[in-house]
């Protein structure tokens, strides 16, 4: 399974590897590729987009308590790396209008003076859960009916449990895109 950004330098690779897929499907029959487009604007209760909901998780992943309070087993372990930490903890964030979490964008991060958070973005696209599908065009992974974002939910799956690229327990079939 990979999880790929699509903007940018991402974009380039993503088509690459649908490629490699199409030219010898018998070879890389394992290869789930997953196109994940970083700030795209999504339905959810609380965030206002995906990048925001990829954080979300990274966050819920690093909690030492669930929602009830009580304890949990460690989800996620990052590596010592002041440079990722700085990356993960450095973006500033907001409520919209309609009172909705949204993650300052690199463009704005860039403004201020910051460095572009790459590092974390790999560790968000790691911990995107996603619900293996049926298969789509080009070879990859359909990521889901109604959502592009990555987070692999349709309407139709929602009871379905997801396979996370790092094991978690969150349950995403709240998530849809915007249209």
């Amino acid at each position: 399974m990979l999880h790929a950004g699509i903007v940018g330098v991402g974009g380039g690779v993503v088509d690459r590897l649908r490629q490699i897929k199409r030219n010898s499907p018998e070879r890389f029959v394992w290869l789930d590729i997953y196109p994940v487009k970083f700030g795209q604007r999504i339905k959810h209760k609380y965030c206002y987009d995906s990048t925001t909901y990829m954080m979300m998780i990274v966050k819920k992943l690093l909690q030492p308590f669930d929602e009830d309070g009580n304890k949990k087993p460690v989800e996620l372990i990052l590596p010592d790396d002041n440079d990722l930490i700085a990356q993960l903890s450095g973006r500033k964030y907001f409520l919209t209008d309609n009172s909705k979490i949204r993650i300052e964008s690199k463009d704005a991060m860039k403004k201020r003076g910051s460095p572009s958070p790459d590092e974390a973005d790999c560790v968000l696209l790691l911990c995107l859960p996603v619900k293996p599908g049926n298969k789509g065009r080009r070879g990859d992974r359909k990521v889901g009916e109604e959502n592009q974002h990555g987070t692999g939910e349709s309407s139709a799956d929602k009871s379905e449990k997801h396979r996370p690229a790092v094991q978690s327990r969150n349950n995403n079939s709240h998530i849809k895109q915007r249209s």
